[in-house]
C-alpha cells in the first residue's frame, strides 16, 4: 500500500501522442507521477502491473475503444476499485451517459481547463486513497473493492461509508439530511459523521460541498448557462454563497473560471 504522502500515480491512456505528451507534462509539473500506455489493451496490463491511483481514458482509441476498456477493467477484481476518469472529445450525451454505465467515476471532455481536472484527480485519487486505507485498518478478510461497491466479508463500517458516499454523489442537488442519511444506511448522526472523518478526513458536508463544486466546474465549462442558473443545480439558493465557495475551492470565481 501507497504512503499517505507519496505522489498520486495517474495512468494515462490514449493513442494520441500529443495529447499524451500535453498531460504527463502538465500532471510531472504539479508532482504526479505518470504512466501511459497508447492503447486499451496496452492500458489494461499497464493497470495490472502499476496499480496505478487514477485513471485517464480516452473513447476514441483503436482496436480497443475506452468503453471496452473500462469495462474489462471493473471485471478485474483487483483494480477495479482504482477510479477512471474519462478525458475524451467524444462530448456527445449518449457518450457520458455510456461512459458511466461501464464504471467510470467522472467525465471530463477535451479541451479541458488544467484547473479542473487537476482538481478531479486530486479529489477522486483522494477519497479512493483514504477509503482504501481506512478498510485496511479493519479486518475486511477479503481483497479491497470497488471504492463505491459493497464486497462481500467487508466490514460493516466500511460498508456504510461506500452506500453513504454512492448515495450523495447520486443526490448532489438535493441530498438527504444527516439523519436520514445515516438511517438510510443503518447508523446514526454521530457515527456517519465519524466514519467520514476516519475515512476521508472530512464531514458529510464537506464531502457533499466539494462534489458539488466538481459539478459545477464541468457546467462552467461545458455549456452556456447563466452562473446564476448553475449555482442552483448543483445546490446553492444563492449565486454569492456559490461564488465564495467556487472562489475558495479554485482561486478564482466563476466567471474567471469560464472565460479560462
Amino acid at each position: 500500500m501507497q504512503s499517505p504522502t507519496s505522489p498520486i500515480s495517474v495512468l494515462i491512456i490514449d493513442d494520441d501522442p500529443v495529447e499524451l505528451t500535453l498531460i504527463t507534462q502538465l500532471l510531472e509539473i504539479k508532482g504526479f507521477r505518470v504512466i501511459r500506455a497508447e492503447d486499451g489493451l496496452a492500458g489494461i496490463e499497464a493497470v495490472q502491473a502499476s496499480r496505478p491511483d487514477i485513471i485517464l481514458l480516452d473513447i476514441r482509441m483503436p482496436g480497443l475503444d475506452g468503453f471496452e476498456t473500462c469495462r474489462r477493467l471493473k471485471s478485474l477484481p483487483a483494480v477495479a476499485h482504482i477510479p477512471v476518469i474519462f478525458l475524451t472529445g467524444a462530448g456527445r450525451e449518449e457518450d457520458v451517459v455510456a461512459g458511466f454505465r461501464v464504471g467510470a467515476i467522472d467525465y471530463v471532455t477535451k479541451p479541458f481547463r488544467s484547473e479542473e481536472i487537476l482538481a478531479r484527480i486530486t479529489t477522486h485519487a483522494g477519497i479512493s486513497r483514504r477509503l482504501s486505507r481506512y478498510a485496511s485498518t479493519l479486518d475486511t478478510r477479503v481483497e479491497p473493492g470497488p471504492p463505491l461497491g459493497e464486497t462481500v466479508g467487508e466490514s460493516r463500517d466500511v460498508q456504510q461509508i461506500k452506500k453513504a458516499v454512492e448515495r450523495l454523489l447520486k443526490n448532489l442537488v438535493d441530498p438527504p439530511t444527516l439523519r436520514e442519511l445515516a438511517l438510510e444506511i443503518g447508523t446514526n448522526e454521530r457515527k456517519l459523521s465519524e466514519l467520514f472523518r476516519q475515512a476521508l478526513g472530512m464531514t458529510p458536508f464537506q464531502f457533499l460541498r466539494e462534489q458539488r463544486l466538481l459539478k459545477a466546474a464541468h457546467l462552467l465549462k461545458n455549456t452556456d448557462r447563466p452562473i446564476s442558473l448553475i449555482a442552483e443545480q448543483v445546490g446553492y439558493c444563492h449565486s454569492g454563497d456559490f461564488t465564495t465557495a467556487f472562489k475558495q475551492s479554485f482561486g478564482m470565481t466563476p466567471r474567471q473560471f469560464r472565460k479560462g
